[in-house]
């Protein structure tokens, strides 16, 4: 069983002011016992990353964070943070198991914070998330898609061909043992709804649970469909574009709607179409198969910004994302402008307007 938010606010104030073990408890906050067993190597990497947000630069960037609704994120754009933070150990991180990584530097961000602002600044039940953008190193084609790419860090873009509405997803809630009234709280990972199978306090051994709804914690949840964008040599006679799934949560929620091109870049998730969420057998022939969704930690959309169109896989030369306002013209566009006003002349307008029609 985990530590209730009340119990890790507890710990979280009485933290001490350098970077221990515990880290204001917020190792337990970030990494509950329910899901993970941290490792060593989380802590060394979670202290020195800590030490870099703590340094000039790592203040620069920490002092980008935003307050979303009472939920603190910080949009970090990748090539940024490689050239000021050095460690290789974070981005072999960052590439086996990107979901630890991204943990580890919420908790430093957090402890910097929290060692910064004063405590009545920073909701202390309150999580930072990292939106980890611009990183043409993991862009991959939907064609390429496959199961190694499961629980690794990927980016995709596309066009956005359906939005969900916007729902609450419950991702913790208390159950009462129908015996003993103790209550034990659990965490949903991914939204998969997992009650107590077994109440182990004080030797009670009673699988009868009452959920208390009034303490289910949810946060805003959406999902969107990606197609693939293909060039005119690309294009498959008779094939349907390829899609993606997405699950957007917070923040990210409600950033396109079908039409726009994003970025997404996420961890790539596998899950059983066969399930039977409400904790019977399946005995359908096909719940061995499972099918790939993204899991979102950013995504930008192409109104505030361009793209290369050749950045579709890291196998192509990929080369980082260059933000400009869809109205700025590049020197290619203006070139072209200056040759046809000097082919056309006073026959510009005309031409112009015959183009159109």
């Amino acid at each position: 069983m985990h530590r209730t938010a009340e119990e890790t606010e507890q710990r979280i104030r009485h933290g001490s002011g350098s970077f221990s073990m515990d880290s204001f408890g917020l190792m337990d906050y970030y990494f509950p016992q329910q899901l993970f067993t941290v490792e060593k190597t989380w802590l060394n990497l979670t202290s020195s990353l800590f030490s870099f947000f703590s340094s000039p630069q790592g203040q620069n960037i920490v002092s980008q964070v935003k307050n979303e609704y009472g939920n603190y994120v910080l949009p970090l754009d990748f090539q940024q943070l490689k050239h000021m933070y050095h460690v290789e150990e974070f981005y072999e991180m960052l590439t086996e198991k990107p979901k630890i990584a991204l943990l580890c530097m919420s908790v430093a961000v957090h402890k910097v914070l929290l060692s910064k602002w004063e405590s009545d600044k920073m909701e202390l039940s309150a999580k930072v998330d990292i939106r980890l953008h611009n990183c043409p190193e993991t862009m991959i084609a939907l064609k390429n898609l496959k199961a190694a790419y499961i629980d690794k860090l990927v980016s995709v873009r596309g066009t956005a061909v359906k939005a969900s509405t916007v729902r609450p997803l419950v991702v913790e809630m208390s159950f009462e043992c129908s015996k003993c009234k103790e209550s034990i709280s659990r965490i949903f990972p991914d939204g998969k709804f997992s009650p107590p199978s077994t109440c182990n306090l004080n030797g009670c051994k009673s699988k009868i649970f009452n959920p208390l709804r009034s303490t289910a914690q949810t946060i805003d949840f959406q999902k969107i469909r990606v197609q693939e964008l293909l060039k005119h040599e690309d294009h498959e006679e008779g094939r349907v574009p390829r899609t993606v799934e997405c699950e957007l949560t917070q923040d990210l929620v409600d950033s396109c709607i079908p039409g726009d091109v994003v970025t997404v870049t996420g961890i790539i998730k596998g899950i059983n179409n066969y399930m039977d969420i409400g904790g019977g057998k399946s005995k359908n022939k096909n719940q061995g198969f499972y099918y790939l969704y993204l899991e979102a930690v950013s995504i930008m959309n192409s109104k505030s910004q361009s793209i290369p169109d050749d950045s579709q896989d890291s196998n192509v030369k990929a080369r980082p994302t260059e933000l400009f306002d869809l109205f700025s013209f590049s020197s290619k566009d203006l070139e072209f402008v200056v040759k046809f006003a000097e082919e056309h002349g006073p026959d510009l307008f005309r031409q112009i307007l015959h183009s159109i029609c």
